[in-house]
This record gives structure tokens, C-alpha cells and sequence, in this order.
């Protein structure tokens, strides 16, 4: 993913500029940082500490880029002194993650449940919608609003302040995605946007829609479904949503995942990221064939319900074989029959 080398490079750029000496006068400091308010001195001087440390200027344009984003989505100024530091350190993590792979040190588990949040910090990723215009051309196929669009997870966790406005959030990370991919080493085609950018808690994401998305037969087991990795818990859940999901041409089917603590509404309920879990980006549940690039070789249409759920409608034999039409029913299956 290219946002992971931005990132990668983010966060690089960071190390560098705390190793480096102090008070370093530096000439050419762009008006981005150069206009900011003299209460901003702490980011005019990491500037100035890339520009020593780093004679390329690689380094300190790249953090320009992110500044400039930041300030252009959010004039205030309040990402900085409530969000910044929150996302460094995720960055940060990420960054030590990795060099500890690259030494072959053996972790346990993922980023994901290594990297621990204090009880006043929600642990949060990243995810952007990268959408073509339409009539625009990818890999030979004309874009139209059945393709060219793609949920692009940022590999970034960090732990977000309640301090931390969730929509400014959204719309720097956003504009830090539209600003690396217009000017970065690795930019997109003409016409391709960062339509929209979330952070939705991981325990929403992982959780209650990815999982439930993913192994959708989970439910009618209730509270003794299997656990499939290490550490996970059964999926218990109090506000199941309905979502139907139609496959190109094939009969629609309906996947149920939980909207506890308003899951839903954290990722602006918008079932475009979700996308990505079923229509082939990734190992689909429901055997669609694996995309290429951003096409979509089969429409995906999802629409969530208002519809209560119920778990002996979910779990019957023809809307079981409803989500797994595209499969080869497996033969050595137990029928484990639903419960309360």
C-alpha cells in the first residue's frame, strides 16, 4: 500500500529531525511553515533540524507536505495541539515494529493487539476510499460507478485522545493522502482522488464488521462460535445491523455485523470501505473471483437495512445457502443449529 511507505517516511523524518542539533539556523523554509503562528516554533524548528540532518531536502519536504495538509484541512491549528502527537506516536510504533522484523525478532500476535492504548485513549486505524473518475481508463477498463473505487487501509494504529475531533482527524489524514499522492514519489493518474479517509476504533473495524463479514456463519453459533486465533473471544453482540449484499447479477443475500457503541456511524456509515471484505480485494468468503488493481470484476452492491435482525431467519438453511451460492458447499461441515 503507498500509504505505508508515506508513513514509513513520515515517521523516518521524525527520528531524524529529534537526533538532530538545536537551534540550527536554516534559509529556504517554505511559507507553509514559515507563516505559522510563532506558537507552531516547535514544527518550524523540526524543519530546520530535517534541512541540517538531511542535505537532500527529501526529508523536510515531506514534512512540509504533511504541515501543509494539516493547516490547509484545519486552519485552526487545533490537529496539531490535540491529534499531532497521538499519531506520531502510532507512527512511531510502526516504525519500531518494523525494524524489529527486519532483525528477525519474534513478536506475538499483530501491530494490531501489540500496541496498547491507557484507558483514556481509544486504539484507532486508518482507512481511505480511492475512487477514479468516471470515463477514466485503469488497466483497460473504463471506470464507472460500479468500478474503480477501493477501501486503502493505512497501516497506522494509534491511540486518539478524547481531546482529539474525530472529523478534523479524518479530514488532515485525508488531505495528507490527497497531498503525498499529488506530489509523492509514487503519484496516481490523473483523476484519481482520496475520496474519503475514517478512523474508526479498531475494536469496530477488527471486530464488529471485518470478522462477522468475513466468517458470517459466526452468529448462529451465538456465544460458542469457534474461535479461529489465538486470544479471540466469541463474537457477542447486542445491536446486530443487517446489510444486504448483491453480487453482480446473483440473488441478494443479507450479512449481519454489530453496531455496538455506534460502530457504524464511525465509519460515516458508509458501506464503500466494507467493499473490500467481500468483492475479491482481499480472500473472499464468498468465492469472487480476486481483482486486479481497483476493478471490480464483479459488481458489489451493499445497501444497510433497517430491518430488525433475527437469528433464526439469519441462520436458515436458504440464507445460509443464500451467502454461500458462489461456493462449493463443503462436505465434511458440522450443521451447528442456532441458539438464543
Amino acid at each position: 500500500m503507498k500509504l505505508t511507505l508515506l508513513l514509513t517516511k513520515i515517521a523516518a523524518s521524525l527520528f531524524i529531525a529529534a537526533k538532530a542539533v538545536k537551534g540550527q539556523q536554516c534559509d529556504g523554509m517554505p511559507d507553509s511553515i514559515a507563516n505559522l503562528p510563532s506558537y507552531f516554533s516547535e514544527i518550524k524548528q523540526t524543519w530546520c533540524n530535517l534541512v541540517v540532518s538531511d542535505p537532500t531536502g527529501a526529508e523536510a519536504t515531506l514534512f512540509a507536505i504533511m504541515v501543509a495538509a494539516a493547516i490547509d484541512a484545519d486552519p485552526s491549528g487545533a490537529f496539531f495541539s490535540t491529534c499531532l502527537q497521538d499519531v506520531i506516536d502510532g507512527m512511531r510504533a510502526q516504525v519500531e515494529d518494523n525494524e524489529l522484523a527486519a532483525q528477525g525478532v519474534e513478536r506475538e500476535g499483530d501491530l494490531f493487539t501489540r500496541y496498547q492504548c491507557d484507558d483514556t485513549k481509544t486504539k484507532v486505524l486508518t482507512v481511505s476510499t480511492v475512487t477514479v473518475e468516471n470515463g477514466m481508463i485503469v488497466d483497460d477498463v473504463t471506470c464507472s460507478d460500479d468500478y474503480c473505487q477501493a477501501a486503502n487501509p493505512w497501516n497506522l494504529i494509534f491511540c486518539k485522545s478524547a481531546s482529539c475531533d474525530t472529523d478534523t482527524l479524518n479530514q488532515v489524514l485525508n488531505s495528507i493522502a490527497l497531498q503525498y499522492y499529488a506530489f509523492g514519489p509514487n503519484p496516481y493518474d490523473e483523476g484519481t482522488i482520496i475520496s474519503n479517509t475514517i478512523t474508526p476504533s479498531v475494536e469496530c473495524w477488527r471486530k464488529q464488521i471485518v470478522r462477522p463479514i468475513v466468517r458470517p456463519e459466526e452468529y448462529c453459533s451465538g456465544e460458542s462460535a469457534p474461535v479461529h486465533c489465538s486470544g479471540e473471544s466469541a463474537l457477542v453482540c447486542s445491536n446486530k445491523k443487517l446489510i444486504e449484499v448483491k453480487l453482480g447479477t446473483d440473488a441478494p443475500f443479507e450479512l449481519a455485523v454489530c453496531d455496538d457503541n455506534d460502530c457504524l456511524a464511525s465509519v460515516g456509515n458508509d458501506v464503500q470501505p466494507l467493499k473490500m471484505w467481500v468483492d475479491g480485494e482481499f480472500s473472499s468468503p464468498f468465492c469472487m473471483p480476486v481483482k486486479d488493481r481497483m476493478n471490480q470484476i464483479v459488481p458489489v452492491e451493499m445497501t444497510i437495512l433497517e430491518k430488525e435482525f433475527n437469528l433464526s431467519d439469519y441462520c436458515s438453511p436458504a440464507a445460509v445457502s443464500g451467502r454461500t451460492g458462489r461456493c462449493e458447499p463443503p462436505t465434511d461441515a458440522p450443521v451447528i443449529p442456532p441458539t438464543v
